[in-house]
């Protein structure tokens, strides 16, 4: 013989079954967006992604300072971007660190920026390929950044930027060798 449940007992019941239904809103609403930041390992653009509960990602890509340098100059022709993710959070994912972690700032980079408009102006097209490529190596990003990053008043003329690199190529080089 099954014995009546009071009606405390079956809110209680109510209530325990509701609690798998909450957990599910609650991953859908809070667990399922994710979110990603990627530069462009050629121009130095910058791809922001969103997307809910896996499906639909949204991607928006943005100019940089370098990627908009870069273009202008035609030191990178038409191309199609490589992207390299930077990092990512969200749907369960605390802190995603992606292969093109050691970019982060480069894109943003004042110093690094002026060198390469220096080498521009001082060097010409070919040259500042050379030193954008290295720049937007994941190897050497981080010492090109430091070796090479110009404050403003570092170079007054032509004689100055020649006498300014030769001292940082020479650093460059002792760093290289020892890869």
């Amino acid at each position: 013989m099954v014995m009546p449940r009071s009606k405390i007992t079956r809110r209680i019941l109510f209530f325990f079954s509701l609690i798998p239904l909450s957990a599910a809103v609650v991953y859908v609403v809070g667990g399922g967006f994710y979110g990603s930041f990627s530069i462009c390992g050629v121009c130095g653009a910058r791809q922001y992604m969103t997307e809910w509960f896996w499906f639909f990602p949204r991607y928006r890509v943005e100019s940089s300072p370098l990627s908009l340098f870069v273009e202008k100059e035609g030191i990178v022709s038409d191309h199609v971007h490589q992207w390299l993710l930077i990092g990512g959070s969200g749907g369960g994912i605390g802190c995603a660190l992606g292969k093109g972690h050691q970019l982060v700032g480069i894109d943003l980079n004042e110093r690094y920026l002026r060198f390469l408009q220096t080498i521009v102006q001082y060097r010409g097209i070919e040259e500042s390929r050379h030193w954008l490529k290295v720049g937007l190596n994941l190897k050497q990003t981080r010492d090109a950044q430091r070796i090479f990053g110009m404050e403003e008043e570092s170079v007054q003329d032509q004689v100055s930027f020649e006498r300014w690199f030769s001292e940082r190529l020479e650093d460059w080089k002792v760093i290289e060798n020892e890869r």
